[in-house]
């Protein structure tokens, strides 16, 4: 495959875990905020879901790092 492609997608990968974190950091700042997590069924879906976040954050920086170490073998 061409060089320029493995760019854009390690680009869009590294674009993608920013967001994803970004989400995660703003869904875990809403657990810590006392009052807007007043039952317990919030505070286990808003935890669940900055470690689902989380999680996709660091799948899709490792592929950005698959893509990087690719990029630096075909030169």
């Amino acid at each position: 495959m061409d060089k320029n492609i493995f760019e854009q997608k390690r680009s869009d990968y590294r674009r993608f875990g920013f967001t994803l974190l970004y989400l995660s950091v703003f869904l875990y700042l809403g657990v810590l905020i006392p009052g807007i997590s007043d039952t317990a069924v919030k505070l286990y879906s808003l935890m669940g879901m900055t470690m689902v976040l989380l999680i996709a954050s660091f799948t899709f920086f490792k592929k950005a790092i698959a893509y990087q170490k690719r990029i630096m073998e075909d030169e």
